[in-house]
């Protein structure tokens, strides 16, 4: 936590009233500056579970999360963000699971995305099966730092977080992971993320999304043996994302580089074939919402974009985007 008086009580309250009782709870104060000391102290005074760690100067999120695991006694290490909420059956699911699952290292949860004063404004949904996780990390995070639970004994293997991610540094421990064990997440909504104008996500964007595309390139390398321009990684990544182009090059761009990292995936990884029509879905949902966001500024390329999602996914019609969608190329022509 660093200056998270604002939200800092409600995260707290919220591991506190979880239906899983037997846990530490590992509160790191990041050289604070306001009053979030004085209120981790007041909370440490009436649970004995929970441990305070002071930092005296600041550190980056890595070190102060490392700062925890280096006094962590727990077989799992859960992690939450002093901004957001952990839902009251959270660590007792997850618990739950990885006793279940021992090839699984990381379990997340679905997400509800909420503002600054708690009102949810949308569900972010993650992958639920380990064989998606492993090829949806190749360009976005498979789990939610903030709704993760993680063996203690793989954080230890790979030495904790690496201090050299200023601002990706869960997707780099994710990318590191994930060739070492499974990566997935419950189907239940087990957490809230808060989206603020404070939090590193916003005040830090075009750094950590150059963190990001440093990441996703290594790994299309490493993995697939695809080297692609760090510029058409960019474009890509916001393509997937909903962002709008000017440009119908970039456009294009994006979608035959999803096509291409599918088509290489499918070489190289070989999956099953249950796998590879989860893969087809997945493409197939981003393509159409790149036609969807595209459908009134580069409408003949939003027309082609659906066409390929409908061949991966004959099924897509169904939804009410993919009809809207054709009754607007009707319309136009």
């Amino acid at each position: 936590v660093r200056n998270g008086e604002r939200y800092v009580a409600e995260a707290v309250e919220s591991v506190l009233a979880q239906s899983y009782r037997d846990f530490e709870y590992l509160l790191v104060d990041d050289a604070s500056t306001d009053s979030t000391p004085e209120i981790m102290s007041r909370y440490a005074a009436q649970d004995d579970r929970i441990v305070p760690i002071n930092i005296s100067r600041h550190v980056n999120h890595s070190a102060a999360i490392n700062a925890a695991l280096a006094v962590a006694r727990g077989e799992f290490v859960a992690i939450l963000d002093a901004d957001d909420i952990a839902y009251p059956t959270r660590l007792e699911k997850q618990v739950c699971f990885l006793d279940a699952h021992p090839d699984v290292g990381v379990i997340g949860a679905q997400v509800d995305q909420i503002d600054s004063t708690g009102k949810v404004r949308k569900p972010m949904p993650f992958p639920t099966t380990c064989a998606l996780s492993r090829w949806t990390i190749l360009f976005a995070t498979p789990v939610l730092h903030s709704a993760a639970m993680i063996r203690r004994s793989l954080l230890a293997q790979v030495g904790g977080y690496s201090v050299h991610w200023r601002y990706a540094n869960d997707y780099s421990l994710w990318a590191e992971l994930i060739a070492q064990t499974g990566i997935t997440n419950l189907p239940e909504t087990l957490v809230a993320y808060r989206l603020h104008e404070q939090q590193i996500s916003a005040t830090r964007t075009l750094a950590q999304q150059g963190e990001v595309w440093l990441l996703i390139l290594r790994m299309l390398a490493e993995r697939l043996s695809l080297n692609a321009p760090l510029n058409d990684i960019g474009v890509f990544y916001h393509a997937v994302r909903g962002v709008q182009f000017d440009k119908v090059a970039d456009l294009m761009c994006a979608a035959d580089l999803l096509t291409t990292i599918r088509e290489r995936y499918f070489v190289v990884e070989r999956p099953d074939p249950a796998t590879v029509e989860e893969i087809n879905v997945d493409c197939a949902r981003r393509l159409l919402w790149m036609a969807w966001v595209h459908r009134h500024s580069h409408r003949a390329d939003s027309r082609n974009l659906l066409q390929r999602a409908l061949e991966l996914d004959p099924n897509l019609w169904q939804r009410p985007r993919t009809r809207e969608l054709l009754r607007c190329n009707r319309h136009n022509g």
